[in-house]
């Protein structure tokens, strides 16, 4: 999975130039520090992993492709006195990660290859398995199961289907197809379908920033940010939602 072979990943890797991810934050108040279409989904993204860790209450945390570091910052300050680590096969990203988060353990490796890193209580794989070559996703999935204890849990978010693929992404799922690559390794214990498709999640994002204005109010932006966690972020069926979350349970013998 080096970096140059496949152009999504060239995308990816030229975009470890900014911290984009660090632009915007959810507390104590929403912000966005540019014009970012994304920075809703993806700090609710951050506050609905934060909620099952805390579910979970795990020792360990493993951020799973985790780029600028951004969400192992968040662990950290969110469940305190754990052990929290990220890896991604981008030293770009691990570089950033490292300066941006140095209370946090980074590893710049390619997990599907030899490697000493051991199995965390808890693992999490937020907006990464798009990002995999079709042809190495049973292999990465593999890999990512290695990295997760015995009755250890796995978060998964990614886009679905009935969103057009970005490009950055090899393929988007549904959750057969999602399920495919982890059930030999894991067993489903929660499936959130997020991101509600539609006018108010059109409407929403275009108040945060648009043709005519970027919204800076901290009151207002509040405002929308809450709407949209509360009517757009999560939806009640598969065939609404821009993007599915997942939380899978390893194996309790750890077999494939």
């Amino acid at each position: 999975m080096g970096v140059g072979k496949y152009n999504e990943q060239v995308e990816q890797e030229d975009e470890y130039t900014f911290p984009y991810h660090f632009a915007s934050r959810f507390e104590p108040s929403f912000q966005t520090g540019f014009v970012d279409y994304w920075a809703m989904n993806y700090n609710l993204s951050i506050e609905l992993v934060l909620a099952l860790l805390r579910e979970e209450d795990p020792g360990s945390v493993l951020d799973i492709g985790c780029g600028d570091g951004r969400l192992g910052q968040e662990i950290r300050k969110a469940l305190p006195g754990i052990d929290v680590a990220g890896v991604d096969y981008s030293e770009r990203a691990i570089a950033m990660a490292q300066a941006l988060v140095p209370d946090v353990h980074f590893h710049s490796l390619d997990i599907t290859a030899e490697h000493s890193l051991g199995a965390a209580d808890a693992a999490v794989l937020m907006e990464v398995f798009e990002h995999i070559p079709p042809e190495q996703a049973e292999q990465f999935a593999a890999a990512v199961a290695r990295l997760v204890r015995a009755n250890g849990l796995l978060i998964v978010t990614v886009p679905h289907e009935n969103k057009p693929l970005e490009y950055k992404h090899f393929q988007h799922f549904n959750t057969t197809s999602l399920n495919r690559y982890f059930l030999p390794h894991f067993e489903v214990e929660k499936t959130l379908y997020i991101e509600k498709l539609g006018w108010l999640n059109r409407f929403l994002n275009k108040c945060v920033a648009n043709g005519f204005f970027v919204l800076n109010r901290r009151r207002l932006l509040d405002a929308v940010y809450r709407t949209y966690r509360d009517r757009v972020f999560q939806c009640a069926s598969e065939s609404q939602c821009a993007r599915i979350a997942v939380c899978y349970r390893r194996r309790a013998d750890g077999s494939a």
